[in-house]
């Protein structure tokens, strides 16, 4: 029997391939240091640390609060609320900055990866990927929607890795000063045990992902055909033949869909 095709297909996962590729993107995403990105970035940097202080003074305000009013100190409770709008304005305003930052990182990482697709029209590449290669499914999603979403992504993570340096080293200090190695140990320990718990549910949530990804852009795709042939449709009153291979790339699409959904079950319980 001839060998199925399934099995010389390789499941995507984070290996050395993986950190190549990434390493690559962000190369192009900071090409150099004098780059627009690189500021962008560098300013977020600042905003979100300027973010975790003004929140740590907002955390100390309501101690003070019990103080002055125990005191009945009319005066002080007056400079404590001007004080305390002052920090919610500021701290609103960094948040606001933030969005915005992040915002202008997303529309400029789009624009630097989704114009490497001059490769695309190159020596008719697009030809060899759409007819002679078929290793990458629907080249047309991957350049447009896969781009437009990692881009949306990392602009929605890129404040919270930032300052997640910061926390870390700030929080295993005091952890470390309050319950001594004890507590630096349990929460390092529940960190590594979380992570390898993740690393076995998300592997075959990522392939399931990935599988309805493709199926999506075969999905789109027969519609497209209808949308670009439908005088040949109509000549040959394929309209019945069209819909039942239509209908059957979207049942393919919703039972993965389904398949999918039951595995990310398990994550949402371990996060919970």
């Amino acid at each position: 029997m001839p060998p199925m095709k399934n099995s010389s297909v390789k499941r995507p996962k984070l290996d050395w391939r993986f950190l190549q590729r990434f390493c690559h993107i962000l190369k192009i995403l900071f090409p150099s240091w004098n780059n627009q990105s690189v500021r962008m970035f560098l300013t977020l940097l600042g905003v979100v640390l300027s973010v975790q202080l003004v929140i740590y003074q907002v955390g100390l305000i309501p101690s003070q609060f019990y103080e002055v009013l125990s005191e009945k100190n009319y005066g002080e409770f007056k400079n404590l609320v001007l004080f305390a709008v002052m920090l919610i304005l500021i701290n609103s305003t960094f948040k606001s900055l933030d969005q915005y930052i992040s915002s202008l990182l997303y529309v400029s990482w789009r624009k630097s990866l989704t114009e490497e697709h001059s490769t695309y029209f190159k020596g008719r590449v697009y030809y060899t990927l759409n007819v002679l290669c078929k290793d990458i499914d629907n080249p047309d999603q991957r350049i447009s929607q896969d781009v437009e979403r990692l881009c949306k992504q990392m602009s929605t993570m890129v404040s919270r890795l930032l300052i997640s340096p910061f926390t870390v080293t700030y929080y295993t200090y005091q952890c470390f000063n309050s319950a001594g190695w004890i507590g630096f140990v349990s929460i390092f320990g529940y960190f590594v045990a979380g992570t390898i718990i993740n690393k076995i549910l998300i592997g075959p949530t990522v392939s399931m992902l990935v599988e309805q990804e493709k199926l999506e852009g075969d999905f789109r795709f027969k519609h497209m055909q209808i949308r670009v042939n439908p005088e040949s449709a109509a000549f040959y009153r394929a309209g019945k033949v069209e819909h039942m291979r239509t209908d059957r790339r979207l049942q393919m699409l919703l039972s993965t869909q389904r398949s999918l959904m039951n595995k990310e079950l398990w994550l949402y319980s371990k996060e919970s």
